[in-house]
């Protein structure tokens, strides 16, 4: 809001409109009579009428005089037939302290920062399945499950938001350095039952109202959210489960918002956590459940295991099944015992998320490996994987450069000058 305000040269109201709580949301049903009562002078009002209606369409008409005569009554609209009443994950996504970057750059150069911060957003939001319903100055208002359902949106929604966090490093290590700025966001995320109802708005400014508690929860999320920050409703954390990492925020008063919310913030995709060869995080010790009537399973895997050693023919086993039936314990329980003989293993995972990235396992596993975290710059995942290469029989040199670009990390070419290989050999 803030930003927005600065592009139009009124940032001094950037303070007015947040202890008066005006966000993007209610932009559009501001008055002459409201821009008054908060202090602007009538240049001032007119400006920004004229910025609401080029980004939102023609606001709500003043109120009229006291002594005026009351209008003529109109005939009621009728509710859309294609109002309904739907589950929707909200995220809101805001660039990370947009008014002091707004008084340190150019407003060209704000744009252009603005400009890819949404480019880089907008691809990582479409590749979850996101809608973008409305951006907001550096603000980005999305929908996960509208306009259509697809399975599992709320996870879809934190996926998205950590690709978000992941791709700033990128950012930083080309416009920002030119700029010589840190970019960063704050995301906040809701889940609830919301009201679909008629589009509104023409041109650019059209879209479909939203009404529940959801977008006004995520926004205020986000206003939690730290630098590089996720913070997500309980409800959300509900639908994900244990897909990921968290830390709990306790529970908080969020304006608009009836009695205490409990607030998480998410730390990474559980398989950050690393329980991988070399990993200490993996209980050798831990109890792995016994399987009632898998007898017959349990001898195919060991039987494999078993001809891999002592035959040392590769050996593939595919384990399918409904959920809930214990295909994970199976599979723990064959990791347990070859922990136990102390052989390595090099765990690799597939992602309905990543189907047109073919080698989205094996990148994953290095970031695994590396232990790469969300919040980590480009400067401290370099240091990790350099650290990783290291304890390898290899020339780091060469490999750095291979596994650097396999997984989209610029290098700084005083020290990697870039290779000749061709795309055959690099592969």
């Amino acid at each position: 809001m803030r930003a927005w305000l600065a592009g139009l040269g009124l940032a001094e109201y950037g303070e007015i409109f947040a202890d008066n709580d005006i966000g993007p949301d209610i932009l559009a049903d501001l008055t002459r009579d409201d821009l008054r009562k908060l202090g602007l002078s009538i240049g001032n009002q007119l400006r920004l009428l004229k910025a609401i209606r080029a980004e939102f369409g023609a606001p709500q008409p003043a109120a009229p005089p006291v002594n005026a005569p009351l209008p003529t009554p109109q005939p009621t609209a009728q509710p859309s037939d294609n109002v309904e009443r739907r589950p929707l994950t909200v995220m809101f996504c805001d660039l990370a302290d947009s008014t002091a970057l707004s008084t340190r750059l150019d407003p060209e150069d704000l744009q252009d920062v603005i400009r890819v911060y949404q480019e880089a957003c907008t691809e990582r939001i479409r590749e979850f399945g996101g809608y973008i319903a409305k951006y907001m100055g550096d603000g980005i208002l999305v929908y996960f499950g509208y306009p259509k359902t697809l399975e599992r949106d709320a996870e879809r929604a934190v996926r998205s938001a950590l690709s978000i966090v992941q791709a700033m490093a990128g950012l930083n290590q080309t416009i920002g350095q030119d700029q010589d700025i840190e970019i960063a966001v704050r995301i906040g995320i809701a889940t609830g039952t919301v009201m679909v109802g008629e589009v509104i708005g023409e041109g650019m400014a059209q879209e479909r109202t939203v009404v529940g508690e959801a977008p006004n929860m995520a926004a205020r999320l986000q206003g939690l959210a730290g630098r590089n920050g996720i913070v997500i409703g309980t409800l959300t954390k509900d639908l994900t489960g244990d897909g990921f990492l968290y830390r709990d925020m306790g529970s908080t008063e969020l304006k608009g918002i009836a009695g205490l919310v409990q607030t998480w913030e998410v730390a990474g995709l559980r398989d950050d956590a690393g329980d991988d060869a070399g990993s200490d995080d993996f209980d050798n010790d831990a109890a792995v459940p016994e399987l009632v009537g898998r007898d017959e399973e349990i001898g195919l895997l060991r039987r494999a295991w078993q001809s891999a050693k002592d035959e040392e023919r590769g050996q593939v086993v595919t384990v399918s099944g409904e959920a809930g039936i214990g295909k994970s314990v199976l599979i723990d329980g064959l990791r347990a015992a070859v922990r136990a003989e102390g052989k390595m293993q090099l765990v690799l995972r597939s992602s309905p998320y990543h189907t047109n990235s073919a080698l989205y396992p094996v990148i994953e596993y290095f970031k695994r490996l590396a232990r790469w975290q969300p919040k980590d710059n480009g400067e401290t995942r370099l240091g990790k994987l350099e650290t990783l290469l290291e304890s390898y029989e290899q020339p780091v040199s060469e490999t750095v450069p291979l596994i650097a670009e396999m997984l989209s990390l610029a290098l700084p070419e005083d020290r990697y000058p870039p290779h000749d290989l061709t795309p055959k050999q690099q592969k």
